[in-house]
């Protein structure tokens, strides 16, 4: 994904490389002054899995403020320039990094020992919950709840009592990212984290609710 860096795909000029998933590279670009997360699909992934879908999660996405809004995509199943017109999505930009890396930093070791992060935890995932509950009442199951798919709008505080009232007040919103696993209730089930998967995914059944419990609850357990 090196090599998008300083390039312009679709009229977003690429900066860096914010990470790397098992379906794709997440790249951080930038249009107008504004930055945006771009999903760049790897070249194997099959496109007409995808095609319906996303378009769909774009629409889905507008309704609840603790989804991370997909606001583009750039997807051609006739395509035969895989690095000059990729397959690709563009989200919100979350500057606060993901849940994961709180769960893990040395810098957020005082926050996680706070005796306010019990509260913190909790306000976190009532958000998330939101947002689940928002995908349900559509008909898809997201299909791959887990800590690095929680991001954060801006980064939260260090200190326990400052991060409750964040939360509290709406400076800091967490959401719920990550879309490309979704899938209608009922569809066969494609993409999972094992770790997080209900075991209905990882012995091939068809996507439904109690999935996305499972993953939220385990989620919540190791954090």
């Amino acid at each position: 994904p090196d090599q998008w860096i300083g390039y312009v795909l679709y009229g977003y000029e690429i900066r860096s490389v914010l990470g790397r998933g098992g379906m794709g590279y997440v790249l951080l670009a930038e249009k107008n002054g504004k930055q945006f997360a771009m999903k760049v699909m790897k070249k194997e992934y099959r496109m007409d899995e995808f095609l319906y879908e996303v378009a769909k999660m774009q629409e889905i996405s507008k309704g609840s403020r603790n989804m991370v809004r997909i606001l583009a995509n750039f997807i051609d199943e006739n395509w035969t320039d895989y690095y000059g017109s990729p397959p690709a999505i563009v989200m919100e930009y979350m500057a606060g990094g993901d849940l994961r890396r709180i769960l893990a930093d040395e810098e957020y070791s005082s926050l996680r020992h706070s005796v306010r992060w019990g509260e913190v935890v909790s306000l976190i995932y009532s958000q998330i919950a939101e947002a689940v509950i928002h995908l349900h009442k559509q008909g898809y199951v997201h299909a791959d709840i887990k800590p690095s798919n929680i991001l954060f709008d801006r980064a939260l505080s260090k200190y326990g009592e400052e991060a409750e009232q964040q939360l509290l007040k709406g400076d800091v919103i967490p959401r719920l990212s990550d879309f490309g696993s979704s899938i209608r209730i009922g569809s066969p089930v494609i993409h999972y984290t094992p770790y997080y998967a209900h075991p209905k995914q990882r012995f091939g059944g068809k996507a439904e609710t109690s999935m996305d419990v499972y993953s939220f609850v385990v989620s919540l357990y190791v954090t």
